[in-house]
């Protein structure tokens, strides 16, 4: 299965975003969370991504919209996730727990996403 790619407009900006069903949490590079709340941590901890070690030291609120539905993730802040195969860099990993919170499904034949099933409210009780 092909990498799939999208845009998630936040803030008037476009995030390159992969959506990737192999990394639980979801990570943004220090750069694109420039503007975005940020929430420091006080005990900073280590992640395994990319076959290297991450210290954590802040996480991100990112509130955007996904071809035009409204979504929230929170995401791991890290200095870089490397550029997709064009060589554009790469904003925002989406990753499974918000894929799975926004039923957003990727497309392996088309190497797409599936927005089908895409919550477009929260309703729960």
């Amino acid at each position: 299965m092909g990498r799939v790619y999208d845009s998630l407009e936040v803030n008037g900006r476009k995030f390159n975003t992969l959506f990737d069903t192999g990394s639980v949490r979801s990570y943004i590079t220090q750069s694109a969370a420039v503007g975005l709340l940020l929430y420091h941590l006080p005990i900073p901890y280590e992640v395994g991504r990319g076959g290297k070690r991450h210290r954590i030291k802040q996480v991100c609120l990112v509130v955007g919209r996904l071809h035009g539905n409204p979504v929230d993730v929170t995401a791991l802040v890290v200095k870089d996730l490397g550029d997709d195969e064009w060589g554009k860099p790469i904003n925002l990993l989406f990753g499974a727990e918000a894929m799975e919170v926004w039923n957003v499904k990727i497309d392996p034949k088309d190497h797409k996403l599936d927005l089908s099933l895409m919550r477009k409210e929260f309703v729960e009780y």
